[in-house]
């Protein structure tokens, strides 16, 4: 069997569905009679993260136009070069669609699409206008041509339907690898906060469909204005940002009067209603949120190595890498039930919140209230859930069967649903 995976990124731009997908490559090559091939788009991390796919093949090409589309001819003819057996791809409202279906009906060769998210309704409402058009003029055809849909949890099975998808749809959820022991690295807010503070971590896009500014208003509610920390907690926010979103948090945390901290520019504390910038060396008592910028491999491995717990607050998910990485490194969790995880709150190994400001700050009081075994014991069942259900090996099994019916080979396996 030969198998092409199409996506847009195969760099550390695209988040956790760089991550979701180079994985699921590495446990699926592992199988024996696959012969896979990933292709994507260039992009400014391109070359230097390539070295992260390890043996696997990668085609990448040159980006035309807009990044919002990824325009790039070259995919095309490449994935015809290669002439898969079937074709996997992963994520939406790009030329990789256009490239994908175009080479169906060349071909008549099947393929699957994993959405990851992009038919949640939330994603759905966002840049509105924008998804009516590409759907218009390429995505409902591709939909309509897939062979089948892989969901990434139930809620998104529904999703699909809603929008009146008839094809079959598999539940495959992301999968996660525990991590390897190794020399610990210093996280990147040692030295910027009291040493003794607990620290509460996001890690993952700075959007707004990840409901960080509930989660700040909902801090300040908790700590209160001005005050250096709620219970002795700080709220650490890493990530990548769109959008302008991360400049907007800060100018809300300074709206709010919470101390907070850029360890990527400067220590900042609210001041009345400026914000005074003090010299990024000094080490600030009163912050209690500390924004640290884009962290990947070795210090993303600190940030969740050395963190207290971790939250999401997100209006809308497929199914996050970032909460099974935390599960991963037994770390506690808080989470709404639109991070499509209910798992976790089965096992009791995260406490949920809505959205909203209030039932997020009902959620933080209650989280801050437990002791550490208390967290430990959060974390540890994390661990097991996610050691039990969401390993890549047992995920690239279900995988192949999928890919095999799609061949002709056999019935309709388990993992598809019924209607």
């Amino acid at each position: 069997m030969k198998l092409a995976t199409v996506t847009t990124c195969v760099s550390r731009a695209g988040g956790g569905l760089f991550s979701s997908v180079r994985e699921l490559q590495f446990a699926v090559s592992r199988l024996p009679g696959i012969e896979t091939k990933v292709f994507g788009i260039n992009d400014k991390f391109t070359e230097i993260d390539l070295v992260q796919w390890g043996s696997l093949e990668i085609g990448t090409f040159a980006r035309h136009g807009p990044k919002i589309f990824s325009y790039a001819p070259g995919l095309r003819k490449a994935i015809l070069k290669f002439d898969p057996d079937i074709m996997h791809l992963h994520g939406l409202w790009t030329y990789s669609s256009v490239a994908v279906s175009a080479h169906h009906r060349r071909t008549h060769r099947p393929y699957i699409i994993s959405p990851h998210g992009c038919f949640d309704p939330w994603a759905l409402n966002n840049s509105w206008f924008k998804k009516q058009l590409a759907r218009i003029l390429y995505e409902n055809r591709n939909w309509r041509q897939a062979t089948c849909f892989r969901a990434l949890c139930e809620s998104e099975a529904k999703s699909m339907r809603a929008l009146g998808l008839t094809a079959p749809i598999c539940i495959i959820p992301n999968g996660i690898n525990l991590p390897a022991e190794s020399r610990e690295e210093p996280p990147p807010w040692a030295g910027k906060i009291e040493s003794n503070s607990k620290i509460l971590l996001f890690l993952g896009r700075i959007h707004p469909k990840k409901g960080l500014a509930n989660l700040l208003k909902a801090w300040r509610k908790v700590g209160g204005a001005g005050n250096a920390k709620a219970n002795g907690w700080v709220l650490a926010i890493a990530g990548w940002s769109e959008g302008g979103h991360e400049a907007e948090l800060k100018c809300l945390a300074a709206e709010l009067e919470i101390p907070f901290a850029d360890v990527t520019q400067s220590i900042r504390t609210a001041e009345n209603s400026g914000i005074k910038a003090i010299g990024c060396s000094v080490s600030v008592p009163q912050v209690s949120l500390v924004f640290l910028g884009p962290q990947f491999f070795k210090a993303k491995k600190a940030c969740l190595t050395s963190c207290d717990g971790f939250v999401l607050p997100s209006f809308g998910e497929g199914l996050p890498m970032s909460v099974l990485e935390a599960w991963s490194y037994g770390k506690p969790v808080l989470m709404t039930p639109d991070c499509n995880i209910p798992e976790g709150f089965e096992a009791q190994a995260a406490l949920k919140v809505r959205a909203d400001v209030d039932s997020i700050a009902t959620g933080l009081r209650e989280f801050f209230s437990l002791d550490d075994c208390g967290r430990q014991v959060l974390g540890d069942r994390g661990r097991l859930l996610v050691l039990g259900k969401f390993a890549w090996s047992n995920i690239a099994i279900q995988m192949k069967q999928v890919y095999d019916w799609m061949l002709g080979g056999g019935s309709l396996p388990g993992c598809f649903i019924n209607g």
